[in-house]
């Protein structure tokens, strides 16, 4: 298994076998890192920094899982219960669409609670930084 280099997540072993990249379906202007960009976003980490060096292309959502829970996020799994607790910033796994099937995407937010009601059943994992407080976008 490889091992990610000194940083906040040093001792988090990534899933061997991950699948070619160029056997994936590409959504358009996709580039198999939106779970490390959603991660940065969500923790604050630059994406040239030793935990945004570590993240792999592609990783499986079984990953994203345990990484989320090795980080002490909360993570909700389908079917999202309708008391989850999303009011929190976090980032969320869905699957693209059926002619894309076997490609995902992950997308940060400030607030999940926020997100239309539309997108909830079609979530497959919400993370949740249940630490911290939503970023209020509202004027002063």
């Amino acid at each position: 298994m490889w091992r990610c280099p000194r940083n906040r997540f040093a001792g988090f072993e990534w899933s061997t076998g991950l699948p070619s990249v160029s056997r994936l379906p590409v959504f358009p202007g996709g580039d198999f890192y939106c779970v490390r960009d959603a991660f940065c976003d969500l923790m604050g980490w630059a994406l040239d920094s030793g935990e945004g060096q570590s993240f792999q292309q592609a990783p499986k959502v079984g990953d994203v899982i345990r990484l989320a829970h090795f980080l002490g996020l909360t993570v909700y799994v389908a079917p999202i219960p309708p008391d989850a607790d999303l009011a929190h910033p976090g980032l969320f796994v869905y699957e693209i669409a059926p002619r894309f099937q076997g490609s995902g995407h992950c997308e940060h937010r400030s607030d999940l609670s926020l997100l239309d009601p539309w997108w909830i059943p079609r979530i497959d994992v919400a993370v949740v930084d249940s630490r911290r407080d939503p970023v209020s976008w509202a004027a002063p």
